[in-house]
């Protein structure tokens, strides 16, 4: 499914560009409006194919077991806030990021890194690999 500036999903999430927020071979992100809670929101759409819905169902489960230990997770794991099927496709709804990891390395134009964006990401993710150890 190509999603489409103006397309509604779900009847709730108008999606507000042509071009995908990120695009793999089993899914697409895209990024909508939710008009229920008047927010910005990811959605990724995850095709039909059976061993993407068998992924997508491992995905949730992720996600459901990170939910029973959100208390912990001090914004450090981005959260699920809800899924649903949609024309055959599974569909994960999360809260709207500024920029994911894979954006700042190609941002870099492989020159690396600065040093003081590695120790900012590295204090997120070692309280985020206890969180994981927990749940």
């Amino acid at each position: 499914y190509i999603c489409r500036r103006g397309s509604l999903i779900n009847s709730r999430y108008e999606v507000t560009s042509d071009d995908p927020v990120r695009e793999t071979d089993g899914a697409v992100v895209v990024e909508a409006f939710d008009a229920e809670t008047q927010a910005l929101v990811a959605i990724k759409l995850i095709n039909r194919g059976s061993k993407f819905k068998t992924r997508a169902e491992q995905e949730l489960r992720i996600f459901e077991t990170l939910g029973g230990v959100s208390e912990a997770n001090d914004g450090h794991i981005i959260t699920l806030l809800e899924s649903f099927n949609w024309k055959g496709h599974k569909c994960l709804v999360f809260e709207r990021l500024s920029y994911s990891l894979d954006h700042v390395v190609k941002s870099s134009l492989n020159k690396g890194i600065k040093l003081g964006i590695v120790r900012s990401i590295a204090k997120q993710l070692l309280p985020t690999l206890k969180l994981l150890e927990i749940a």
